[in-house]
């Protein structure tokens, strides 16, 4: 989801890691407008980083369906 340039944000988390991605889950649910910002494509952080063939190759390192669960 966007938001247009003009929407206020109460909430600007850094790093869409399992800590950022818990802290902006919690502050969207408390009602603030949340923007999660992180250099990656995809959410996940160093714990969850993926190659970008691994659901062709089926590695698996950390629990992946848990995450994609989350991802979702």
């Amino acid at each position: 989801m966007t938001t247009s340039p003009d929407a206020l944000i109460d909430v600007a988390v850094i790093g869409a890691g399992p800590a950022g991605v818990a802290a902006a889950v919690i502050a969207g649910e408390s009602g603030a407008t949340v923007a999660l910002l992180d250099a990656g494509p995809r959410p996940g952080g160093q714990y969850y980083r993926r190659p970008a063939d691994r659901r062709v190759t089926g590695a698996v390192t950390h629990p992946w369906r848990a995450f994609d669960d989350l991802e979702a």
